[in-house]
């Protein structure tokens, strides 16, 4: 199967992570257990490293000797900015219904209230379900993992395959929540929050005049869109640093959201209408407002590679690396 271009510009986070940092506390209160799911990995990987797990349970884990459970106050969150406004993107044709151009997973700590922020590369290459117009399903191929959303129905289905692709690619982790946002949603909430103020770390002129090195901004509306979802995408590796603009972006946008939301979320959600899908309600989300940001945003371990002129870069894992960070972010030794 052919792939598809992965140049479509990666979409802002923005606000809806607001949401989904505004919405945190609410799976505080959310105790029902987590279903079974099954945590696998090859017996023996190239390092060595070895992991085995109950084929029932997903809670306990042998990691290279030693025995290791899931943390059960940990509660994950998968965010997902859908870029629709693209040339191939039709939605009488399965395939084209847009794509998780961002994808950022929160793992929420509701003993200490602290979210940690991991982000999915949109080029990393992974198994991708793919389906017929008529919803058969077709096999699995080796594609950008963006693509999965783009399998569904561009809404509450497409959400699904995204989150059920990032837990079999972060071997089989439990998902409990997914909250994905349209691009279009990003200049209405800066507004509505009257923007955000933050220096430009690096020189991205090639995007926007303004956008010097060292420039202190005041970024809503379009230009807080392009600002978080524009990068030169005739330079390789331009999605790390647009990244790390979404990542500043986010940090600033958090307490401001706070601020102006706490006790009116319905005037946030009104902004937003139209842009978000979600399994989570409403009141769900006005829960979720004690949580606060890991210092450190970290990125699943990998390799971007070029695939030559034309082609789609490839973001290849590092699988024991990644085995590593999981047992790490999300098991405690017993």
């Amino acid at each position: 199967m052919r792939k598809k271009n992965g140049k479509a510009t990666v979409i802002g986070v923005l606000a809806v992570v607001a949401i989904v940092l505004i919405g945190i506390v609410l799976l505080l209160v959310m105790q029902e257990k987590k279903k079974s799911t099954v945590v696998r990995q090859n017996n023996k990987a190239a390092s060595g490293t070895e992991v085995e797990a109950s084929s029932t349970d997903y809670s306990e884990i042998v990691y290279n000797g030693e025995k290791y459970t899931y943390n059960i106050d940990l509660k994950t969150i998968l965010f997902l900015g859908i870029d629709k406004n693209q040339d191939d993107v039709d939605p009488e044709f399965t395939g084209t219904a847009g794509r998780s151009d961002c994808m950022i997973l929160f793992l929420v700590n509701t003993k200490d209230k602290k979210a940690q922020m991991i982000s999915i590369p949109r080029e990393s290459m992974t198994d991708v379900e793919i389906y017929s117009v008529d919803d058969q399903y077709l096999g699995m191929v080796n594609e950008q993992i963006a693509l999965q959303y783009s399998y569904g129905d561009g809404g509450k289905n497409s959400c699904w395959l995204a989150k059920k692709t990032v837990s079999k690619m972060l071997k089989n982790i439990p998902i409990d929540a997914y909250m994905s946002m349209e691009l279009d949603g990003i200049a209405a909430v800066t507004d509505e929050i009257g923007g955000l103020t933050l220096t430009v770390p690096e020189d991205y002129t090639s995007i926007d005049p303004s956008f010097k090195k060292g420039e202190t901004l005041n970024l809503k509306g379009e230009l807080a869109e392009k600002y978080v979802r524009k990068r030169d995408i005739n330079e390789f590796a331009s999605n790390e640093g647009r990244m790390e603009r979404q990542n500043q972006f986010i940090r600033a946008l958090v307490p401001q959201m706070k601020d102006r939301f706490s006790s009116d979320i319905q005037s946030l959600l009104d902004a937003t209408k139209g842009y978000i899908t979600t399994d989570m309600n409403v009141d769900e989300m006005k829960m979720l407002m004690t949580c606060s940001l890991a210092d450190e945003t970290l990125t699943i371990p990998g390799e971007r590679i070029s695939t030559g002129d034309n082609s789609p870069e490839e973001y290849h894992l590092d699988e024991d690396a990644l085995m590593k960070m999981i047992v790490e972010q999300c098991y405690t030794k017993q």
